[in-house]
């Protein structure tokens, strides 16, 4: 993450959200799991990057929100700075 980055405590399930002191549209949040989850992309920790446009796969590609793609697991995350 951006050292410059604000660090918050996400709302639910006990993750971490990266926020962009610039644009708060500009956020990486990372979730530990959950391995009873029925969606089998958020049973091990993973992250979810958003821009002001929507959420990025692992290759910085929009996907929509919700999809298995946007679920990004930690061990294949490399954080794409939506400012450069």
């Amino acid at each position: 993450m951006d050292p410059i980055w604000k660090v918050q405590i996400s709302k639910n399930n006990g993750g971490m959200k990266d926020i962009s002191p610039k644009n708060s549209q500009y956020e990486a949040r990372i979730m530990p799991g959950n391995p009873n989850s029925p969606n089998p992309a958020q049973q091990k920790p993973y992250v979810k990057q958003r821009t002001d446009k929507g959420y990025l796969d692992k290759y910085g590609k929009l996907v929509a929100k919700d999809s298995f793609e946007s679920h990004i697991p930690i061990s294949d995350y490399q954080f794409i700075n939506p400012e450069l």
